[in-house]
């Protein structure tokens, strides 16, 4: 597998994001920093090779994850979402103010947003982390908070990766195609093909 990089863009918006749930990530940051005293950090990579869409800091160290689904498909073609939860204190999903709540689990954290505000709908079950896990996700919360205003305030250190798969190599397709869609991917390709052709908005 190689890389290459581009100063072009900042890792925040990387192009995978629909217009809608950008909107949302931006409605339900503001929403919580603004009445839970939250600091926000948009698209963070997990080391389970899961990437957060938005993970929320509270004052004492309480971590929430927001899982942001802008359309049915976004949310039913997602079955990794549970992955999620061992990375934090609290576990949201966030809608936008059209998607229908009833698609997702009741027992679940809600949360609905639009370009310029939020609420919870819902509030989450507090499974609080183990002490060693807590420890390393506020490393790497105040790493990645750094780089970023590094990156803002020198732009030359932005860095875009673009992974590419050798074909070259024996297997290295099969194992991303594992590693994206999971063991067993034939129902998720086949709900897909049956369902892609009324897709307007997908969060990638």
């Amino acid at each position: 597998m190689s890389q290459t990089e581009s100063g072009t863009e900042p890792q925040i918006v990387d192009g995978r994001q629909s217009p809608t749930a950008l909107r949302v990530q931006r409605g339900v940051m503001r929403f919580l920093r603004s009445v839970h005293d939250m600091t926000c950090f948009a698209e963070v990579p997990l080391s389970n090779g899961r990437r957060a869409d938005v993970i929320a800091l509270g004052g004492k160290g309480e971590i929430w994850i927001v899982e942001i689904k802008s359309s049915l498909m976004d949310y039913k073609v997602d079955t990794k979402w549970p992955n999620y939860k061992d990375f934090c204190d609290r576990f949201f999903f966030c809608k936008p103010p059209e998607l229908d709540a009833e698609i997702f689990p009741a027992e679940e954290g809600l949360m609905v947003a639009d370009g310029h505000w939020g609420d919870i709908l819902r509030h989450a079950q507090h499974d609080p982390l183990p002490g060693a896990r807590r420890k390393a996700m506020l490393l790497k919360l105040a790493r990645l908070g750094a780089d970023r205003v590094h990156a803002l305030m020198d732009p030359e250190t932005r860095k875009l990766i673009r992974v590419t798969v050798d074909e070259d190599v024996p297997g290295e397709t099969g194992d991303l195609v594992e590693r994206l869609m999971g063991k067993k991917p034939e129902m998720r390709f086949e709900y897909i093909q049956q369902n892609a052709q009324f897709v307007e908005e997908l969060d990638v």
